[in-house]
């Protein structure tokens, strides 16, 4: 054996790769059960979307206007009339 080498160089290497493949794993079960439940306009570490895909949705919307609703529920107040939320005044 050289200087910096070790009998077991592999090993090391194998052990790094055990969590990646638990990782893989977990996501392949796991997407497709909660995946349905996500919003449409969800970007963030979904399959199949990047942050291009969300930059050209916010321009697409941004270049409609404003609308009559809110863009989230919980924008609301329980009037309907976007008062009387801890965020809307």
């Amino acid at each position: 054996m050289g200087a910096g080498t070790s009998s077991d160089e592999g090993g090391a290497d194998r052990m790094a790769e055990r969590p990646k493949d638990s990782a893989q794993a977990i996501l392949q079960v796991l997407t497709p059960l909660f995946a349905p439940h996500f919003s449409e306009s969800s970007f963030g570490f979904r399959p199949g979307r990047s942050c291009h895909d969300a930059v050209q949705a916010a321009r697409g919307q941004a270049s409609e206007g404003p609308t009559a609703a809110p863009a989230h529920p919980a924008l609301s107040g329980s009037r309907g009339d976007g008062r009387g939320h801890r965020l809307c005044p």
